[in-house]
């Protein structure tokens, strides 16, 4: 029997309302300490550092950038 309500089972592959706000709301969570807490060298220039960390360097913008072009190309 799954238990919903929680991320755990939106992993499991509940799309219910209620485990899909947890997993919307655990993401948010997480993101916010991802972005509260400094940038590792290492990380800069990625596309994920962009989106989840929120940094806004010009590597880290290159590497978004570049990343969206290429979605939008596939879509195509």
């Amino acid at each position: 029997m799954m238990t919903h309500g929680t991320r755990y089972t939106y992993n499991r592959g509940c799309r219910c309302v209620p485990c899909t706000q947890a997993a919307t709301d655990y993401t948010r969570q997480h993101r916010a300490h991802l972005r509260a807490s400094p940038v590792p060298d290492d990380l800069h220039g990625a596309a994920a550092t962009y989106r989840n960390r929120g940094c806004r360097c010009d590597a880290c913008r290159a590497a978004h950038n570049t990343k969206t072009r290429e979605d939008r190309n596939n879509r195509r």
